[in-house]
C-alpha cells in the first residue's frame, strides 16, 4: 500500500469560481476580461509534483554509463599531433609575421616556409621507407607455415575471448538486472 495522496477530483471553491469567471467573459466576448480569468484560474490550481523518491526511483533504473576511454585516447592523440605538427612550422610563421613590413619579408617567409615542408616530407619519406622495410620483414616470416598457423590459432583463440567478453558484458548491461533493483 502506498502512502502517496491521490490529487483530488473536484474542484475546490476557488477553482470553481475561477473556472466560472473565465467561461463567462469568454461567452460574452470580452478578450480583456477573459485573459485575466484565464491567468486567475491558472493561479488558483493546485501545484502538482512527483513524490520525492520518484527521482531516486528513475535515476536508480538508468543503466551507468559506460566510459569510452578509446575515444578519449584518440582525441588527445589528435590534439598531440596537430600541436606537433603546428610547433614545426611555428618558427617559418614567426619570421613572416616579424617581417611583413616589406613584400620581399613576405616572399622570403613562404619561401622558407616551402623549405620547411619539403625538409619534413623527406623525413616522412624516409620513416615510411623504414616503415616498409619492418613489414617487408614481417610478410616474409609470416610466410613460414609454423608462424602462421600460430598466428591463425591467436586469432581464433582472442575472437572467441572477444566473443565471452561482449556475452558477459551484454549479461551486465540487461534490463532484468535494472528491473531487480526496482
Amino acid at each position: 500500500m502506498s502512502n502517496r495522496r491521490e490529487p483530488s477530483t473536484t474542484p475546490r471553491r476557488a477553482e470553481a469560481s475561477a473556472l466560472a469567471d473565465w467561461l463567462e467573459a469568454e461567452g460574452t466576448e470580452r478578450p480583456e476580461a477573459a485573459d485575466a480569468a484565464f491567468f486567475r484560474l491558472f493561479a488558483a490550481l493546485p501545484m502538482l509534483s512527483p513524490p520525492a523518491e520518484f527521482a531516486e526511483r528513475v535515476l536508480a533504473a538508468l543503466p551507468s554509463p559506460v566510459p569510452r576511454p578509446l575515444r578519449g585516447r584518440s582525441l588527445l592523440a589528435a590534439c598531440f599531433l596537430l600541436l606537433g605538427l603546428g610547433a614545426g612550422f611555428l618558427p617559418a610563421v614567426l619570421r613572416v609575421v616579424g617581417s611583413v613590413t616589406s613584400l620581399s619579408g613576405l616572399v622570403e617567409g613562404f619561401s622558407g616556409a616551402v623549405v620547411s615542408l619539403a625538409r619534413w616530407s623527406a623525413e616522412a619519406v624516409d620513416l615510411w621507407q623504414i616503415a616498409s622495410g619492418v613489414g617487408a620483414g614481417g610478410a616474409a616470416l609470416l610466410e613460414t607455415p609454423p608462424i602462421a598457423i600460430a598466428l591463425m590459432l591467436s586469432m581464433l583463440i582472442s575472437a572467441v575471448a572477444l566473443r565471452k567478453l561482449a556475452v558477459l558484458i551484454a549479461n551486465e548491461r540487461s534490463w532484468s538486472h535494472v528491473a531487480s533493483t526496482l
